[in-house]
């Protein structure tokens, strides 16, 4: 029998022992309870799962041109958003650099210990789901 639902909090340990990503990064199983977890149980065993989680995406960062080698300014910025990263105690932080800025904006980003992510980043704006003239009411 296949089974979708989302995980209870109380349940987090399950995930971990079913392995993949989860324990490869081990990820903590009291972090775990404050996440979202979708799951596909297969013969009551989860073979698939989906995380959500929130974070901070830090986006979009400018200095001006006249001041970009201005150990101050950059100094500045960098410790401003070290406090905002700390003060919001979220699990995860991340930022979208342009391909033109990043030789520019990568280095700021980086002294702030920010670090190319693996694989592509995509995105969904959620909207309100409309309903179709097929759909009915």
């Amino acid at each position: 029998m296949i089974r979708s639902f989302i995980l209870p909090p109380d349940q987090v340990a399950r995930a971990l022992e079913a392995g993949g990503p989860l324990v490869d990064l081990g990820a903590d199983p009291e972090r775990l309870k404050s996440m979202s977890i979708a799951v596909v149980e297969v013969d009551e065993q989860i073979v698939a799962y989906w995380v959500c989680w929130y974070g901070l995406h830090a986006e979009p960062l400018w200095i001006h041109e006249d001041h970009r080698k201005s150990p101050g300014v950059v100094g500045g910025i960098v410790e401003g958003m070290r406090s905002i990263i700390e003060q919001s105690r979220e699990p995860a932080v991340f930022c979208v650099i342009e391909a033109e800025n990043q030789d520019v904006v990568g280095g700021y980003a980086a002294r702030l210990g920010f670090h190319t992510a693996p694989g592509t980043l995509y995105y969904l704006v959620v909207q309100p789901l409309v309903e179709t003239a097929e759909e009915g009411t």
